[in-house]
């Protein structure tokens, strides 16, 4: 039987937990977890008095278009390896979904532990990072003549931090919308952050760093001018005596291996986050598309979430969800058709419905795709957390 827990469940949730992902938690932080974990959602499947099988679903809000909207984050699913393979978890999906939908949540993230089995439930992945690895060899200064300064900076600078953030994470599709508990245990931690201030005294960028093994790691880089970019990297090559090389976890549509002495380093795109549209028409009553002078229609698949089949009208800047009608088994041969998984790629900003169509995803003449990249407002993808 699958049921929300309760308060009393919470500490088998964890076990079950810390079994699947091998971990084990101090007792200090298990206090930490429970009151963390009584803010979720988490339903579970149930043999009696037996939680057999769990998944979670915390509230978010994410970048979308500069608009914030409302996402529901998918984490901690789990079974017991004697319950695998009886389909618990694809029960549970499926009930999450409906709960999803019914708060009118329109989009939900989660980070696969196999993008393959995904899938099979709609998400598609939206997001990656560049992970670029520098010898120390290569620190080399960029020379610039900006006044600005390096500051440490700690929590006590927060609002000022997050004003940067947010004026970068509103320039791309999915980026979290992060509060103040987030940032102090989830983002900052007990990594060290230095940030860059101009001669005015305002921050424009900071980085969120570790120092292990001689190496110096980076998981976050922000800025929103090049002197910004230009200031933090000096500071970074300021470690040349003290590391081996830097790891720099990074948006890969920043161009800041270019700016380099040596751009020849090795650098390794990772996919990372996947995404789902929920429930299509809840995302379309929000979503605004370019216009065009003739309508334009999108036949949407979705065979695990039956809701979201049908097609999409969209004609005068209006969005017209028609869902298929029962025992309809095809679509009109106007526009494009496509599944759920792909169509979150797209809207996203991940992929384009040309590359989509190149490799099959989209199903449609070349007309037809070329003006829905044209109906589609071009923002990037991009995910810095991890949940």
């Amino acid at each position: 039987m699958i049921k929300i827990l309760q308060e009393q469940n919470i500490e088998d949730a964890i076990a079950l937990s810390e079994y699947a992902f091998q971990y084990k938690l101090s007792d200090e932080r298990k206090e930490k977890i429970i009151e963390k974990l009584k803010r979720q959602t988490i339903i579970g499947d149930f043999e009696g008095d037996q939680l057999i099988a769990k998944l979670h679903m915390i509230n978010f809000e994410v970048f979308f278009k500069g608009e914030k909207w409302k996402m529901g984050g998918v984490a901690g699913v789990a079974t017991w390896p004697e319950q695998r393979r009886k389909k618990k978890v694809k029960q549970l999906i499926q009930e999450s979904l409906c709960m999803l939908k019914e708060r009118n949540i329109p989009i939900s993230f989660l980070h696969p532990f196999q993008v393959s089995f995904y899938r099979r439930f709609g998400w598609e992945l939206f997001s990656e990072f560049q992970m670029i690895e520098i010898p120390v060899q290569d620190l080399h200064l960029i020379t610039h003549h900006d006044v600005g300064s390096i500051k440490r900076v700690t929590i006590e600078h927060l609002e000022e931090i997050k004003r940067v953030y947010e004026q970068y994470a509103s320039t791309f599709n999915g980026m979290l919308v992060r509060n103040d508990d987030w940032w102090k245990d989830s983002v900052i931690s007990d990594l060290n952050m230095v940030g860059y201030f101009n001669k005015q005294g305002e921050l424009l960028g900071y980085i969120l760093y570790k120092i292990e093994n001689k190496e110096l790691q980076v998981e976050e880089f922000v800025s929103l001018t090049s002197d910004a970019k230009i200031g933090i990297w000096n500071f970074v090559c300021q470690h040349d005596s003290m590391v081996t090389k830097v790891k720099l976890r990074m948006n890969p549509h920043d161009h800041f291996p270019f700016m380099i002495a040596n751009p020849k380093v090795k650098t390794e795109v990772e996919p990372y986050f996947m995404g789902r549209i929920v429930d299509v028409a809840s995302f379309f009553s929000q979503y605004t598309f370019h216009t065009l002078d003739e309508p334009f229609f999108i036949h949407i698949k979705d065979p695990f979430a039956k809701w979201n089949e049908g097609t999409l009208a969209i004609k005068d800047g209006v969005n017209t969800f028609y869902p298929l009608k029962e025992n309809q088994s095809c679509f009109p041969k106007r526009g494009i058709t496509i599944e759920i998984g792909p169509l979150t790629a797209l809207l996203l900003g991940y992929k384009t419905a040309k590359q989509l169509h190149e490799i099959g995803m989209i199903t449609g003449d070349k007309k037809a795709v070329d003006s829905l990249d044209k109906l589609i407002p071009r923002n990037c993808s991009f995910f810095y957390d991890f949940f």
